[in-house]
């Protein structure tokens, strides 16, 4: 008689069964269920069952107890998938990159892995094969950083840093953190030490080498200020003072200017007070470029600072450009110099009333003159009635103005017909009623027709009907006791004959060819900008066949469905206009760029009359495609200043001569404590 022993496990609801045999089979018997199992792996005891399993079958072998070692394995399995698992997770969670794992955590898990090779070998052995190449990667990665640390020169302060900080990460082994805080302390050390001997530049070098920090910040900013001082200074000593706002614009663009401004504001204000000076003293000499250049210099420093420019200090400067822009509009001809002169008192003395009214009018002024030109002749064209040469021409009008109207303004070409028909009358050859011309020739437009005959054979059914059916009439014969043993077949069946018949098809094919020469043209010189030819084909093709009927069979007759030989050039005539139109739209875009190159040769040339109307077209332009149309805007304003003044070439110009000014000495750091008197 079998008695049971039922041992209960308290973890997390658990029971591991033991059955032991009397004494004919007293080898114990070990049942784990499947549910056992996964409350086990719920409640973090997969590992102690697998354990108090095994040392339950300790004394047996797996061939007298196959089904408890079965069962065993299934636990090992489970338990393998559930370690491989987060060791997985905590190798992803560590990684440094998709393909980039510390060093250490891969040591962690391959000896995890080696575990749980116990449990599961296969699983085991696979995670163990994963191991290995991100240890290849890692190593790989180590060794490439070690080399490169190597190759480093003593001053690389910065990467070397890099480098300690990218062995640390991929080794995992403290002591390359320890030899980077090493550095970071000693460059500190180096840092304050040069600050202290005045060798601000070798200051500044160290400490941009080191972390970011809220100490190295402060120290970085108090050397960059004291270095811009020594620089700062040496230029108005050597009377440079546009060297010396040089100086200033790179600080107030560094990274850290934010941290540097607080402490500018006290020398700030001397700097805007010299160069005011300056200003004030070049504008009382009738030297207007240079204190424009100067003045502009202190509102440019005080905006930076977050100061007050000193207006009463800029007053006669603009008194007297706001004359130069009444006088420009005076003469009814200069609207882009009076724009130029404006901006300079809209900079200096920003928010008058009578000057931005007037700059928003002169703006419309010059937007509605900017855009360039263009018109399109009529296309020559062999074709006759069918006017292809015409439709050429719209289609690559109507693309110009969908894809580029703020460069380009289209002139009907009606309307410049009527104008050069009254320059004829008038005696003028000029061009100039537009900027470009779009000429061109229909070289070819046609469409070959071809036709093939060819005979077809198809196989098809001529009738169809019902006939007594043989299998019925054979089940007739039978006798009355066979027929009732066999299911009396259909009394008819259905029938269909087929034949061959052959027609006659033709192939019918149509091939558009279109091809076409134009031109762009510079109206003002009449010289050929870009020539180009564009050929297009389209192709289409069906069958007509003839009518046939042999019996049942009705095969009806069929025309070959092909547009017109107009239809098919009219597509080709559309296409190449889409085709020259993108390629004249590369040509004809940009125009804010073409301006600006134009103003830029006629200023190095001394025509700043020119340079300001092309540079006002350009910046109209940029406006007008919502661009930043600053830096144009700066390049307008000095054209129209030189122009004004009559400025010689840049060539001619000579350097200005500073007034004997008493130059300021910056110095922001504060006085060193005098030793008590003995």
């Amino acid at each position: 008689m079998k008695s049971r022993i039922n041992q209960l496990v308290p973890a997390m609801s658990l029971v591991l069964g033991l059955s032991v045999l009397t004494a004919c089979a007293p080898a114990p018997v070990v049942t784990v269920t499947d549910e056992q199992i996964n409350a086990a792996q719920d409640a973090g005891e997969l590992e102690r069952l697998y354990r108090d399993t095994a040392q339950q079958l300790a004394t047996f072998d797996r061939q007298s107890r196959p089904q408890d070692f079965a069962r065993l394995d299934a636990i090992g399995k489970q338990l393998a998938s559930v370690k491989a698992a987060q060791v997985r997770a905590r190798m992803q969670r560590f990684a440094l990159s998709e393909d980039l794992i510390p060093m250490n955590i891969l040591a962690e898990a391959a000896s995890d892995a080696e575990q749980i090779r116990g449990w599961n070998a296969a699983i085991g052995d696979a995670l163990s094969e994963e191991i290995s190449l991100a240890r290849k990667a890692s190593q790989a990665a180590f060794d490439e950083a070690l080399n490169r640390q190597a190759a480093l020169p003593d001053d690389a302060h910065r990467e070397r840093l890099a480098v300690l900080q990218q062995l640390a990460a991929v080794s995992g082994d403290p002591s390359y953190e320890n030899q980077r805080m090493a550095l970071v302390q000693s460059l500190a050390q180096q840092a304050a030490a040069a600050k202290e001997a005045e060798n601000l530049e070798q200051a500044k070098e160290l400490l941009d080498a080191l972390p970011d920090s809220a100490n190295t910040r402060q120290q970085r900013a108090e050397v960059d200020r004291r270095l811009f001082e020594k620089r700062f200074n040496k230029a108005l000593a050597d009377n440079r003072p546009d060297e010396a706002y040089q100086h200033f614009a790179a600080l107030a663009a560094a990274p850290n200017w934010n941290d540097i401004k607080p402490d500018m504001r006290e020398i700030g204000q001397v700097m805007i007070d010299y160069f005011s000076a300056l200003g004030s003293d070049a504008t009382g000499k009738g030297q207007l470029a240079d204190a424009k250049r100067w003045l502009l210099q202190a509102s440019h420093m005080a905006g930076a600072l977050g100061l007050d420019a000193p207006r009463e200090a800029f007053k006669p400067f603009v008194d007297k450009v706001k004359a130069l822009a009444d006088k420009a509009r005076k003469s009814g001809k200069r609207p882009a110099q009076e724009l130029g002169l404006l901006y300079l008192v809209d900079q200096l003395q920003p928010g008058r009333g009578d000057v931005t009214g007037r700059i928003n009018e002169l703006q419309n002024e010059i937007a509605a003159i900017a855009p360039r030109e263009v018109s399109t002749t009529a296309f020559r064209d062999p074709s006759g009635d069918y006017k292809f040469g015409d439709k050429i021409a719209a289609g690559i009008t109507q693309y110009l103005f969908k894809s580029i109207p703020q460069d380009v303004r289209i002139i009907e070409r009606e309307q410049y017909e009527a104008i050069k028909r009254e320059q004829d009358l008038r005696g003028a050859s000029s061009l100039t009623s537009v900027d470009y011309l779009i000429t061109g020739s229909v070289l070819e437009a046609k469409v070959e027709d071809t036709q093939q005959k060819n005979r077809r054979t198809m196989r098809v059914v001529t009738e169809t009907g019902t006939r007594p059916n043989p299998a019925y009439l054979e089940w007739l014969k039978l006798t009355e006791s066979q027929q009732d043993r066999i299911k009396a077949p259909a009394e008819t069946e259905n029938y269909e004959t087929r034949e061959d018949v052959s027609i006659n098809v033709t192939i019918h094919r149509k091939v558009g060819i279109f091809s076409v020469s134009y031109r762009l043209i510079d109206a003002h010189s009449g010289k050929v900008i870009f020539p180009d030819s564009v050929t297009e084909s389209i192709e289409f093709s069906d069958e007509s066949t003839e009518g046939v009927q042999l019996g049942d069979f009705t095969l009806d007759f069929k025309l070959a469905d092909l547009p017109s030989d107009v239809e098919i050039l009219n597509e080709l005539a559309a296409k190449i206009s889409e085709e020259i139109g993108g390629k004249l739209t590369e040509r004809l875009s940009r125009q804010e760029e073409a301006y600006a190159s134009l103003a830029t040769a006629a200023a190095s040339e001394g025509h700043y009359l020119k340079a300001t109307e092309l540079m006002a077209r350009a910046e109209a332009i940029a406006l007008r495609k919502g661009l930043d149309a600053s830096e144009l805007r700066e390049h307008l304003i000095n054209h129209a200043v030189a122009d004004s003044l009559g400025l010689p070439a840049p060539r001619e110009l000579v350097a200005p001569t500073i007034p004997a000014i008493e130059k300021p000495v910056l110095n922001t750091r504060p006085a060193q404590p005098q030793p008590a008197a003995e």
